[in-house]
């Protein structure tokens, strides 16, 4: 008995130890398997913040591989597999490519085939998390952690603290491709030149724009001006936008998103038109915009192209008689788009009645413009700022310029004629007009132009046959009808030189110059009573008629007695 005793204490502390041994096992395991469970999140594709670094970083041969394994899931599940593993792998390749509802789908498919995947439940909640469906997001991480899932503090700090607008911008750059960070050759330039010398696909426009509110800005008001806090500026107003739309890709919807930010958020608008403003000339010019949020229809297009090019969306300048506006155009969706009017859209339609002349005139009315046109247009209305201040020599320049970059528009060439015409270089005059009619063979004001300096020069012949060929154009313009009535009246033809000033007259009846001149007329085909309404016409006016003429018109026939 008493050499059994130590063999019996030996089983017993030895099945005290296993029994210690196991409940150690027992209460270890749980711990055990939360602390892996809590911190899993930390890692890959469980942690958003990771997602987020794949969506922003992935380059475009990344993003072709991803592109690559989905199309090979899909092409296995087509081929009959549909266990929940391979839906759970097509949800993960989607999420990391941001095809967020194709996503959805596949986690949804992943849970009805097995209920209790807590991972699926979980990506699940992720992916409507970045779509903004936050009850939706939060239900299914409940339900996730009632599996298993332990989701650690680090992301759970991420879904509380992570913004819509953060995931927007995210989710647009990679629906629109926009490869970070954004660059092209125009962003680096420093003068007008460069930007001229640039093909179209490398010219970025808000720096252009910059470049040449810049030069106007220096050179016609002495103001220059710090062009690189303006640039970004407008690259956080591109980021903010993007944040706006987000995952949507409906034209429209994304044309709404960008209206909103710009007209009513930030209220960029035109100003009330009163060319008396001493500011009126500035609203040209970008940087003045900015400031200000007011311009004119050419900068605030521009400035919206400069957006829609940031955001590689298909958007261009069009030009219209006197107006510019901007084009959603993917070839598929095409909305008319009224920078001055708070992105107001019109139909096609209305430009054509409000613009009779829209195809008969110009080449490039109307059109989906390229970068260099759209920057001929910007250049056309820069130099007209010098021309006006009667700095010829800078407002010629600009609008050479503005040949280079779109030779087939017509206004440059009809602002550079009426300039020479003005300081009277009429050769010079001459060959601005007939250039431009080398492109635009039927534009009325290019043949006006070419007509009236014909006229100041005694070539009335030629001015004439210009002049026929610009009425038969467009009718509609009572400077034409003038010129050509003077000419008749020079030839002594009265009779044709009344029916133009009438011309002229029925479009702007109280213009004095017109009714003087056909009194005239009328006082030599000896229609004198007509010759005194008109005559009178001027001075119901206020204005001085030439007292030589009207003793020649009272010898002829007595002054009217007028009956109020």
């Amino acid at each position: 008995m008493q050499k059994r005793t130590p063999f019996l204490i030996l089983i017993m502390l030895f099945a005290l130890f296993l029994s210690m041994l196991n409940g150690c096992r027992q209460q270890a395991q749980i711990p055990l398997v939360s602390i892996i469970e809590q911190y899993h999140t930390e890692k890959g594709i469980l942690n958003p913040h990771y997602v987020l670094t794949v969506w922003a970083e992935n380059t475009y041969d990344e993003k072709c591989v991803l592109d690559k394994q989905i199309e090979d899931i899909y092409a296995q599940i087509s081929n009959g597999e549909t266990e929940g593993r391979i839906y759970n792998n097509l949800g993960k390749q989607l999420y990391l490519r941001c095809r967020l509802e194709e996503a959805q789908d596949a986690f949804k498919k992943a849970i009805q085939s097995n209920p209790n995947d807590q991972e699926s439940y979980y990506l699940l909640g992720c992916t409507y998390f970045f779509t903004k469906k936050y009850d939706l997001s939060k239900k299914n991480f409940i339900r996730s952690k009632q599996l298993g899932m332990r989701i650690d503090p680090h992301t759970v700090d991420f879904f509380r603290k992570t913004t819509p607008q953060v995931v927007g911008l995210y989710r647009a750059r990679l629906n629109f491709n926009i490869e970070k960070p954004y660059e092209k050759k125009g962003l680096h330039c420093v003068s007008l030149e460069d930007v001229l010398n640039l093909e179209n696909n490398e010219i970025d426009m808000a720096t252009f724009g910059l470049l040449a509110s810049h030069y106007v800005s220096e050179k016609l008001y002495g103001k220059p001006f710090e062009i690189n806090q303006y640039k970004e500026t407008i690259g956080a107003l591109v980021d903010e936008i993007l944040a706006e739309i987000g995952g949507e890709k409906r034209p429209e919807w994304i044309i709404t998103a960008i209206n909103r930010k710009l007209f009513f958020d930030y209220k960029f608008q035109a100003p009330a038109e009163d060319t008396a403003n001493s500011n009126y000339e500035s609203y040209n010019l970008m940087h003045f915009l900015i400031d200000y949020r007011q311009g004119v229809c050419m900068s605030l297009s521009l400035l919206y192209l400069s957006i829609a090019q940031r955001s590689d969306l298909p958007v261009y300048g069009v030009v219209a008689p006197g107006h510019f506006f901007v084009r959603y155009d993917d070839q598929g969706t095409m909305i008319n788009i009224e920078t001055t009017q708070r992105g107001k859209s019109a139909s096609n339609d209305d430009y054509y009645k409000q613009y009779p002349n829209l195809d008969s005139e110009e080449t490039l009315y109307f059109k989906n413009l390229t970068n260099k046109e759209t920057i001929g247009c910007y250049l056309n209305n820069l130099g007209t700022l010098f021309i006006n201040k009667k700095n010829y020599d800078e407002g010629i320049k600009l609008l050479r310029f503005a040949n280079i970059c779109a030779p087939h528009f017509s206004e440059p060439y009809i602002n550079i004629g009426k300039a020479y015409l003005d300081m009277r270089q009429y050769d010079e005059a001459i060959k601005a007009f007939s250039d431009g009619l080398l492109f635009n063979k039927r534009h009325s004001q290019l043949l006006k132009g070419l007509g009236i300096v014909y006229f100041q020069t005694q070539q009335y012949d030629k001015a004439l046959e210009e002049l026929k060929i610009a009425v038969a154009v467009n009718g509609k313009d009572s400077v034409i009808h003038y010129y050509i009535g003077k000419i008749y009246q020079i030839q002594n033809r009265h009779s044709d030189a009344i029916l133009e000033f009438r011309e002229a007259l029925a479009l702007e009846p109280d213009l004095v110059e017109y009714n003087y001149q056909i009194a005239q007329s009328y006082y030599m085909v000896e229609q004198y009573d007509l010759a005194w309404k008109h005559i009178n016409s001027i001075r119901k006016q206020g204005v001085r008629v030439d007292p030589e003429f009207l003793k020649m018109l009272r010898d002829m026939s007595p002054e009217p007695h007028i009956v109020d």
